[in-house]
């Protein structure tokens, strides 16, 4: 996901639910950047970890331009031999009005014409596609596959909405179980899998599919994972919580501050236990990062540590939505530093005598990351 899914983020959700696979952020290709190779620290785990994580990884990249893609799409082929995804599912207007993301799906022809480009310059089964179910509306879909039908793809992931309807509304699984019944390559699918109950739903829509993705849904409960792997149901203490939080502000301070050192951090830390929902294990888990300092403390206490508290806020904007009613406040994402933040949770739980914590799919709080309401406009219900 854009500005969501980095090294860090993947890192931290290693410790809390083990997904089987992450993916990059999408990384934007142009005739001119980048300029030579990818930046290692792009995708550590396909260099100087490779091979030492407990999740595979997916390389993302976006491209007006079939070389411009193949061009480095060939040179991080040489760094590992996992397929190279090409994103044609991004909605963003400026991503569209600059001809790449699901932008190439206007054209059901221009579309053929760029993924069979890419996928003859970079060889068998080094492609894989994302996309969406259109681009204004589903008419050309089957189109869209039919240019797919014969090339030597490593797989295809399909999110069930068009690139008109951006996040709204609902993802049409019928679409993808038709897409995975028609196509021969490994077919994944991809919307509005929030639980285990949700995503088994989904499957029994679409039961030939090799399997699905979740975006958002890890957002709004980290823990996911766990959950549909069947483990024990969640559940966890506010200061789990609230360690959990100051973990992934500890690990973005850390990239912010030095991505080399984060690497070192991370082989390090994937051979500590997997702390999964123990508190003290958190807790030792966040003493033992806080131990590892950076080379400039100057650099983490202005600029590193206010960028790593504005994405842990970026993330408790979801997470809060699984949380009991109090914690949905919008006044929490007020709070000026981590400090202050975890303070007021642990104050807001122990004065609703909130003890035990277990993320819950909410599907009143669905409007607030839709894209069709915000905070001011949900009902009291929703939020305080």
């Amino acid at each position: 996901m854009e500005g969501v899914s980095d090294f860090a983020t993947r890192l931290w959700f290693s410790r809390v639910s083990r997904p089987a696979f992450s993916a990059t952020p999408f990384l934007r290709v142009t005739p001119s950047f980048p300029a030579r190779r990818v930046s290692p620290l792009f995708a550590p785990e396909s260099n100087a970890l490779r091979g030492g994580t407990p999740w595979r990884l997916r390389r993302q990249l976006m491209a007006s331009d079939p070389e411009d893609f193949a061009r480095i799409a060939e040179a991080l082929l040489q760094d590992d031999e996992d397929p190279i995804e090409l994103n044609c599912g991004c909605p963003s207007p400026t991503v569209v009005g600059n001809g790449a993301g699901s932008s190439l799906l206007r054209s059901v022809d221009a579309f053929g014409t760029f993924v069979r480009r890419a996928s003859q310059v970079i060889g068998p089964q080094n492609l894989a596609i994302k996309m969406r179910t259109g681009f204004e509306d589903t008419r050309a879909f089957t189109g869209l596959l039919d240019q797919l039908a014969e090339l030597p793809l490593a797989r295809l992931t399909v999110h069930g909405r068009t690139r008109a309807q951006r996040y709204t509304g609902q993802a049409d699984w019928s679409l993808i179980g038709a897409a995975a019944k028609r196509m021969k390559l490994p077919v994944i699918g991809s919307g509005d899998v929030h639980n285990a109950a949700s995503a088994a739903h989904k499957i029994t829509e679409a039961p030939q599919l090799s399997g699905f993705v979740v975006g958002r849904g890890a957002l709004r409960n980290p823990w996911i994972f766990s959950e549909l792997r069947g483990e024990q149901p969640i559940c966890f203490s506010p200061t789990t919580l609230t360690n959990v939080l100051r973990t992934f502000c500890v690990l973005q301070e850390n990239q912010a501050a030095s991505p080399e050192r984060l690497v070192d951090v991370a082989r390090a830390l994937i051979e500590r236990a997997d702390p999964k929902t123990d508190e003290q294990l958190w807790k030792d888990d966040l003493n033992w990062l806080q131990t590892q300092s950076t080379d400039s403390t100057e650099i983490v206490d202005h600029r590193a540590k206010p960028k790593a508290f504005a994405r842990t806020k970026m993330l408790w904007h979801y997470l809060r939505s699984s949380l009991p009613l109090p914690l949905r406040t919008p006044l929490l994402l007020r709070s000026k530093d981590i400090d202050e933040f975890t303070a007021h949770i642990q104050k807001i739980c122990a004065d609703h005598a909130i003890t035990n914590l277990t993320p819950t799919w909410h599907p009143e709080c669905d409007v607030l990351y839709s894209g069709q309401g915000n905070s001011n406009t949900l009902p009291n219900t929703l939020l305080n």
